[in-house]
């Protein structure tokens, strides 16, 4: 059991818990503060859990086991602070330099997040205000891509764009990223509801026709932001819900469902829009393999600066890296974290969300086991630690205690009556007895 600094055994109101949720799923920016990578409304909660945490520490309250896992984060993450202030006699990169503060001061919301769904009477308002803030972010992925005008924007960013995508300057694709900065952060971020949806599902907070509502979820965020590996990763993680828990009988239909949707999807878009962009990202061989050397390269470098730097480089891989290969991007949230913090904390993080994930093995499937395998995912391709989103999320599931699921019975189903076959036998028993 835990408590607040109030004293209050049931922890924050259940209007705050919602409200938590919606912030860490939709990190809208702060107004009058231009840069995106700057603080966000995810960072005022996490420094207001830091002193929620502060004044109950100062008036004994019982704290959480979570607690445990937060102080080993941040042991392991003294080495990253470490060379991140050796970094500040070279050329930092500003926004990855900010990237250590965030981090700790998300460990603090990480923390709250963990206390609150370890308590029945909280993590469905949590769990609910998770997808409120998912619908909030996908809106203004829609809104990015409705409003997009390419007069609006700086001839040389234009000319840019468009090289980069091998278009003429009139014929680019535009990729829709909403408050995210970029079109793959916008599909991690924005795609975290469907694992949190399926989670819900076996739980039983919400109906099963609810998977209907996650593959239109994946099918509108590909159109948006044409981001593929978040797109695999969500569908593979759906496909698995339906083969263990559709009956056998019925899965070859839902599945031949789901690809006919997927399907009218695409070709919808190419009938109606005369726009080949969605097709392309699947059959354009010539673009993913020159994709797909790059990334490797880049991968390659950065995996070479991790093993030559085990404890970590901070911000200071960036220039090294943007010399050799053209990009600051590691393409691998995995070499992300370990070329800044180093390898220790990366292998606490893997080891951690692997464990998790390893309950979708087992009977009971909660939230947290799908979320972990999704992370595992996308982790693979595309550097998310930037994504304030994906950081506290990933803390939360990192500092969780590493319980046995069937001691973290959520939802008590409901007990079905006997059969009357069953009841005769033991009737006529007691009939003995007396």
């Amino acid at each position: 059991m835990w408590s607040s600094p109030f004293g209050a055994s049931s922890g924050p109101p259940p209007w705050a818990v919602f409200l938590a949720g919606l912030v860490i799923a939709c990190p809208g920016g702060i107004p009058g503060v231009p840069d995106g990578s700057g603080p966000r409304a995810t960072d005022l909660f996490a420094l207001v859990c830091a002193g929620w945490l502060a004044i109950a520490v100062m008036r004994s309250a019982v704290l959480h086991p979570a607690i445990h896992g937060m102080v080993l984060v941040l042991g392991l993450s003294v080495p990253w602070a470490f060379v991140e202030i050796c970094a500040l006699g070279g050329e930092p990169d500003p926004p990855v330099q900010r990237l250590l503060i965030r981090w700790i001061l998300v460990s603090f919301a990480a923390y709250l997040v963990a206390a609150v769904t370890d308590t029945p009477q909280l993590r469905p308002r949590f769990l609910w205000g998770l997808l409120a803030g998912v619908v909030l972010s996908a809106l203004t992925v829609l809104y990015d891509s409705l409003t997009f005008s390419p007069e609006d924007m700086p001839i040389e960013l234009l000319v840019g764009l468009a090289i980069y995508n091998g278009k003429d300057i009139h014929d680019f694709v535009y990729r829709a990223y909403g408050i995210f900065g970029h079109p793959n952060g916008a599909a991690g971020c924005v795609l975290l509801g469907v694992p949190v949806l399926i989670g819900m599902i076996h739980e039983g907070r919400v109906p099963r026709w609810s998977a209907v509502l996650a593959l239109a979820l994946i099918g509108g965020i590909f159109y948006l932001t044409k981001s593929r590996s978040p797109f695999f990763v969500s569908i593979g993680l759906l496909a698995y819900w339906a083969w263990s828990e559709i009956p056998s009988s019925r899965l070859p239909l839902v599945l031949a469902g789901g690809l006919v949707g997927i399907g009218l999807l695409t070709a919808g878009n190419t009938w109606v829009f005369g726009d080949e962009v969605l097709m392309d990202r699947f059959l354009d061989f010539d673009a993913i393999t020159i994709n797909a050397d790059d990334r490797w390269w880049t991968i390659a470098t950065s995996l070479d600066l991790m093993l030559r730097h085990p404890l970590g480089m901070g911000s200071a891989y960036v220039e090294p890296l943007l010399i050799a290969t053209g990009t600051n991007a590691t393409h691998s949230a995995y070499l992300e974290l370990g070329v800044m913090s180093g390898v220790p904390l990366l292998i606490l993080v893997v080891v951690r969300l692997v464990r998790t994930a390893v309950w979708l093995f087992r009977a009971w499937r909660p939230v947290e086991a799908w979320l972990a395998a999704y992370l595992l995912g996308i982790f693979f391709f595309e550097s998310y630690f930037l994504q304030v989103t994906i950081q506290v999320l990933t803390l939360w599931l990192v500092i969780s205690p590493l319980r046995s699921p069937h001691r973290r019975v959520l939802v008590r189903p409901r007990a079905k009556p006997r059969p009357l076959n069953e009841l005769t036998p033991v009737r006529a028993a007691k009939d003995v007895t007396k």
